[in-house]
């Protein structure tokens, strides 16, 4: 996915922690949490530090694109972006993580859902792709759906995430967890 398309995933799909936030505290941290989902609908590309460079080739010069941090390295890894998620998700909540409650102040815990769910959508953007994304550690595994190149396709998986982003933004609206979802799913198929 390019950089415009993850920035209209994150556009379309801050429904989903702006609807946590707007139910633990209110619209100011709604609205925060709308903008930080698109601010971290693009951060697992710009936390490698991009930056410009002159170099000659073939005699001339040209300016090239260097990273401080590989591409789809640390920042690309999906653990750490779905761990963090759900702890500000849990946070945010008062829901006790591993028997303890984290109390975190609303706007904080909002704005870092926001970022963290954004750093998700940019993930899932990137999964259809060649290139693989790391699950747990970056050099030793990775996951990839090899379905097309990045930059193809993208307004379908745009939609893809807003419909993602709005069933979640549903399911919150109305009082439900992703343990009692999953409790439901288990009910009804047992």
């Amino acid at each position: 996915m390019t950089g415009q398309g993850h920035t209209a995933a994150g556009i379309v799909s801050g429904i989903a922690p702006a609807s946590a936030a707007y139910v633990a505290g209110g619209i100011v941290p709604a609205i925060a949490a709308w903008i930080f989902t698109i601010s971290g609908s693009t951060a697992p590309d710009w936390l490698e530090c991009p930056r410009e460079k002159t170099v000659k080739i073939n005699g001339s010069n040209r300016k090239v694109i260097s990273r401080v941090l590989n591409h789809r390295g640390v920042t690309h890894t999906i653990s750490y972006w779905c761990l963090a998620t759900l702890f500000f998700y849990f946070s945010l909540t008062n829901q006790k993580i591993f028997g303890h409650l984290f109390h975190i102040d609303t706007l904080v815990a909002s704005i870092a859902l926001g970022f963290f769910y954004g750093g998700c959508i940019h993930l899932l953007g990137d999964l259809p792709n060649r290139q693989k994304i790391p699950v747990f550690l970056y050099k030793y595994d990775g996951i990839s759906l090899n379905l097309f190149k990045s930059g193809r396709w993208e307004k379908t998986t745009v939609f893809i995430c807003a419909v993602i982003s709005v069933l979640i933004s549903l399911y919150i609206i109305n009082g439900w967890t992703p343990l009692g979802m999953l409790s439901i799913l288990v009910n009804r198929i047992a």
